[in-house]
């Protein structure tokens, strides 16, 4: 790694023998350029951190005026361009590696901590720092690049949409068969471009926002859900049963909305033409999980297509059997992943599917 030797590292660290022994370990490692300033309360290392230059912190998890995993969220709310490495006892060993999850860069354990893992854990903290600094600055550059992309294809599509409509609603009667079928076609064209477009940017989007998994009712996103498709529904004639259940789950609500509107919507869509769609809703617990049903009456999906249809992009039919992107099963995934949970489903062709999503059950504490 090509780094400078002279790293200014803030210490957060109440307990006066363990700060002495990290200082020790500094010292027996030979690094005299390294400048290591220590407070012990976490509101003392934000306030030092906002207000100095450090590349790095060593935090621990137990502190007077915070403890837990609420210490390195709270560190990392308030000051996220500095990489922080946690430390703590060997007891609470999960607790740090769920702490690297929640944003930690390493941790190390008090009383084992010797020289040369110090060091190594500090190279390691800031350069990982760095990267990931780099990769987020990445994505809001490519999530500014798609937004302009977007804005600058819809603006020409709305065009082209808006002057077939007006030529096929003013010269209609001068035009013959020929000419009306392809205004009408240059219409739908526009149309699913447009319809593209979104559903690219939804799942670009979907990847890197921030969430907080929260403690959401199932049923009442399922209700949300049928109920702005209704009109939907209504045009399709389909039949929906929504069977009772109670569950809290930890998700998000708006994507969870998102997620099963792809469903549901999926379920009524892909039928035979003389078909009535019917779809079932419902939900059972699974130890820890909760999954959520949605059943349909649909054209089914062969045993080989099962996972391909979560891919982004991938369509099956053409879209003038069957409206679509080939983007919505792939939102569903990147979706469900995003709230830590899975999703699933068992087909038969001519018969139909039923899709299943599963998400951690909220328990209260």
């Amino acid at each position: 790694m090509d780094l400078m030797d002279n790293f200014s590292i803030l210490v957060i660290e109440d307990s006066f023998s363990d700060a002495d022994l990290l200082i020790k370990n500094f010292a027996k490692a030979g690094k005299k350029g390294w400048s290591l300033t220590r407070v012990e309360r976490l509101s003392e290392g934000i306030a030092k951190a906002k207000t100095n230059h450090f590349d790095i912190t060593l935090l621990d998890l137990s502190l007077p005026d915070s403890d837990g995993l609420e210490t390195v969220e709270n560190f990392i709310a308030a000051v996220p361009d500095i990489p922080a490495i946690v430390l703590t006892i060997a007891s609470d060993e999960k607790l740090a590696v769920a702490a690297i999850g929640r944003g930690a860069q390493d941790y190390l354990i008090k009383g084992e901590i010797t020289p040369e893992l110090l060091i190594r854990a500090i190279y390691y903290g800031i350069e990982r720092g760095r990267l990931l600094k780099q990769l987020v600055e990445s994505n809001a550059d490519l999530e500014a690049f798609n937004f302009l992309m977007a804005h600058d294809l819809k603006a020409p599509l709305r065009a082209i949409k808006i002057y077939s409509e007006v030529i096929l609603e003013d010269y209609a009667d001068k035009l013959d068969d020929t000419a009306l079928d392809y205004l009408h076609r240059s219409i739908a064209s526009a149309t699913r471009l447009n319809t593209l477009i979104e559903d690219t940017l939804n799942y670009s989007r979907m990847g890197h926002s921030q969430i907080e998994l929260e403690k959401v009712n199932l049923a009442e996103v399922v209700s949300v859900v049928v109920k702005d498709l209704e009109l939907l529904i209504e045009e399709a004639q389909a039949e929906i049963v929504i069977e009772t259940f109670s569950f809290n789950v930890q998700g998000y609500q708006s994507i969870l909305i998102q997620i099963i509107s792809n469903l549901v919507t999926n379920a009524f869509k892909f039928v035979s033409l003389d078909t009535i769609p019917r779809v079932r809703i419902w939900a059972e617990s699974c130890g820890h999980y909760v999954r959520l049903w949605i059943e349909d009456n649909g054209i089914g999906i062969s045993a080989e297509n099962r996972q391909k249809i979560f891919e982004v992009f991938i369509r099956l039919h053409g879209v003038d059997s069957y409206p679509g992107t080939g983007v919505g099963l792939a939102l569903v995934k990147r979706g469900i992943e995003r709230l830590k949970g899975r999703v699933g489903v068992e087909s038969e062709l001519g018969v139909g599917s039923k899709f299943w999503i599963e998400l951690l059950e909220y328990e209260e504490n």
